[in-house]
């Protein structure tokens, strides 16, 4: 192919604008042709002509190279995607881990609720209990009985009661 001829190879290669495989197949047809040129610049210390390049385009356009080309495509493209899909997939299964987990250590929040209240109702009971114990323990049960019916007897009722209990 001389100076400024016409290389249809990305024609060949990608079939239309979203042939994501006909573009890599392309860019490794670019990648090998650069390296190519590395190549002979640095063995001959100046860049090659194009017409240097040209049994390397007429060995690219051969239906096996380029049949290369896309298969090698192929390859990458499907090392990417098991990488991308080997990482959602562990992400997505570290994910259930934490949610079952979370859900295996947090109560619902009403059963939270009911072992709260009847904690604090317990602990109330518990507490007025004893304090009632050491309030009879002191004050004694017959004066705390005087008491209790001076308040619902008349007056000479419960002096009656007084004087009947001390007796």
């Amino acid at each position: 192919m001389t100076q400024g001829a016409y290389n249809a190879i990305y024609e060949k290669l990608v079939a239309d604008p979203s042939d994501v495989v006909g573009a890599i197949a392309y860019s490794l047809y670019k990648s090998e042709k650069a390296a190519l040129i590395a190549e002979l610049t640095a063995k001959n210390g100046v860049a090659p002509k194009d017409s240097d390049l040209d049994q390397f385009r007429a060995a690219a356009n051969l239906e096996l190279r380029l049949q290369a080309y896309k298969s090698q495509a192929e390859s990458l493209l499907e090392a990417f995607l098991d990488d991308v899909l080997a990482t959602e997939l562990l992400t997505q299964q570290l994910k259930i881990r934490e949610d079952a987990i979370v859900k295996a250590v947090t109560p619902k929040f009403m059963s939270g609720v009911g072992q709260n209240l009847i904690a604090g109702f317990v602990s109330s009971a518990i507490t007025f209990g004893l304090v009632f114990a050491g309030w009879v323990a002191t004050e004694g049960p017959e004066k705390i009985l005087n008491k209790a019916l001076s308040k619902f007897l008349p007056s000479d009722a419960a002096a009656q009661s007084k004087d009947t209990g001390t007796k």
